[in-house]
């Protein structure tokens, strides 16, 4: 059964299903991780969301998973501030709380609902 996430399907709608508690990430995490770190460093935030959506596709078993994997994808990119919707929307399908009010906030703020 594929398991869409409303998020990405939506660009800029910021609903999203409720985050898994942020734990201390679990090793099939950091596989997945190792696999699509680098592939992401050379995309901008587009391109970033863009895999995104294909790796969520990959991990459509397990939202948690996906969403834990984007908490630790934002952290490995720097965690740096959101400067952009694609970024934003992120931001929002993380497991981090922190990285979804950054998210909320930059949207909040640009007007994008």
């Amino acid at each position: 059964m594929h398991h869409p996430l409303p998020i990405f399907q939506t660009p800029g709608v910021a609903t999203f299903a409720p985050a898994t508690p942020r734990r201390r990430p679990e090793p099939r995490v950091e596989e997945v991780l190792d696999a699509w770190l680098r592939p992401m460093t050379r995309l901008d935030w587009a391109g970033r969301l863009d895999l995104l959506e294909e790796i969520d596709r990959l991990l459509a078993a397990d939202p948690g998973m996906a969403q834990a994997f984007t908490a630790r994808l934002i952290d490995a990119l720097g965690g740096e501030a959101v400067t952009c919707n694609d970024q934003a929307v992120i931001h929002l399908y993380s497991s981090d709380a922190r990285h979804r009010q950054d998210g909320r906030a930059w949207l909040a703020a640009h007007r994008v609902r």
